[in-house]
């Protein structure tokens, strides 16, 4: 079989949530288990850093990965779901996973993958688990899927679990309250281990040290750890003063939004508490947050693609992530805002539409998958919000179109559903070119 015809099973016959949604989810750890020990548990033959939480958990692994990656050593990094090619999963110091290397470890495992009815996320990363144990890596980085307690991650003992924050998503899974959420998240906390939590929040707190007990693990806040002295803002760049043990840090970012203050802290704090596990230099640490986006090939948070108009995508895709970038806006200076919308058909959206400008100009818009919410459904919430739309059945069409119309001082934002920027594939890749 090809790459190609692999990656084809693997979508239809195990069932790609990216493509799919719930219905692709297998919640549970007895079918990974079962298979990572059939092939020798690669998992445990390396270390680990475990990060979970509903947003934020995508920057969080990279800014940690490129300050390991600065000090020398080879880090792997496990994310989901992917962009434009399912090898961005998997990558070892930001090159992709070869496709020659799926290709081989399916071939060779195809039967036990039938036999213990293994999902595609399952698939995913017992392959990583696997791909960073024969390369050898010094310490990976693991994104939690979806929740956390029953994710397929889960089965490996970090040096460092991380939790960014709790919010509303995935509520049909993980429960219908901010603490159900939370219970479902801090199953990421082992026993005897040290969890790092990104944001203090009254409603959960609780949970995580009613886990952090039974789980005899230490508990870290990362406002207890790093504190913020200073903040000076200049689009897309931000200069964050903190301090740590008595010690002043001086760091810059390109992350450009203030949400992305939050993660920076997280990160920082989650290398001060790893210098104990791995040997690090600070102030290689400290270059390392300047230029993610190239240094990592880090995509889809607050990513400018075009400069005139200033053209921005992001993912965001809950109700958090969507107002965080709605709150972008009012920093910058613009003459006309446009955005592009879409979302996920398993995605409420009520709240959302209730908060966006009501002095924008429109264009709906749907991915090219199955679980794409329709523009009739987009265009009856915007009709109710009496917003200034039109629709495009083509993501690119109304990214195109936006562009047309706009002056080179109007800001276009893209925004809802990680599936709009997957197909924007050419613009967004060629956005490596901007100088920065």
């Amino acid at each position: 079989m090809t790459y190609s015809e692999i990656l084809e099973v693997l979508e239809k016959k195990l069932g790609s949530y990216q493509k799919m949604g719930e219905k692709a989810y297998k919640p549970g750890l007895d079918r990974i288990q079962s298979f990572c020990n059939s092939i020798g548990n690669p998992e445990l033959k390396f270390p680990t850093i475990h990060v979970g939480g509903t947003n934020g958990k995508g920057t969080v692994s990279h800014l940690i990965a490129s300050a390991l990656i600065q000090n020398g050593y080879q880090v792997g990094i496990h994310s989901s779901p992917h962009y434009f090619d399912y090898r961005e999963r998997t990558k070892i110091n930001n090159e992709w996973i070869d496709e020659v290397f799926i290709q081989s470890f399916f071939l060779k495992h195809q039967n036990q993958i039938e036999y213990f009815q293994l999902s595609f996320f399952e698939f995913s990363i017992a392959l990583a688990f696997q791909y960073f144990y024969e390369k050898k890596v010094d310490v990976a980085i693991i994104e939690v899927g979806l929740g956390g307690r029953l994710d397929a991650s889960n089965i490996i003992q970090p040096l460092l679990s991380i939790i960014t924050h709790i919010d509303w998503d995935h509520m049909h899974i993980l429960g219908n309250s901010l603490q159900e959420i939370a219970a479902e998240k801090s199953g990421i906390i082992k026993q005897g281990g040290i969890c790092l939590i990104g944001r203090n929040q009254e409603q959960t707190k609780e949970v995580f040290i009613d886990q952090a007990k039974k789980e005899n693990a230490s508990l870290f806040y990362a406002d207890d750890v790093v504190e913020l002295l200073q903040i000076n803002k200049q689009f897309p760049l931000l200069q964050l003063t903190l301090q740590i043990e008595g010690k002043t840090i001086e760091l810059e970012s390109d992350l450009g939004a203030d949400y992305q203050i939050e993660n920076i802290k997280t990160a920082w704090a989650a290398l001060h508490l790893l210098q104990d596990k791995i040997q690090l230099n600070l102030d290689k640490c400290r270059s390392a947050f300047t230029e993610l986006y190239k240094k990592t090939r880090y995509i889809g948070r607050c990513q400018i693609v075009q400069k005139q108009p200033l053209l921005i995508v992001d993912s965001a895709h809950n109700l958090e992530g969507c107002t965080e970038i709605i709150e972008l806006t009012k920093g910058l200076t613009y003459k006309k805002l446009r955005i592009i919308l879409g979302f996920a058909s398993d995605k409420k959206v009520d709240e959302i539409f209730s908060l966006l400008p009501k002095n924008a100009i429109y264009y709906l818009t749907k991915a090219n998958i199955d679980r794409a919410m329709s523009l009739a459904v987009l265009e009856s919430h915007a009709r109710r919000e009496n917003l200034n739309y039109s629709s495009f059945e083509i993501v690119l069409d109304a990214v195109e179109k936006a562009k047309a119309e706009a002056d080179p001082s109007d800001l276009i934002l893209v925004f809802g559903s990680i599936f709009l920027l997957s197909d924007l594939q050419t613009i967004i890749l060629a956005s490596d070119n901007l100088e920065a």
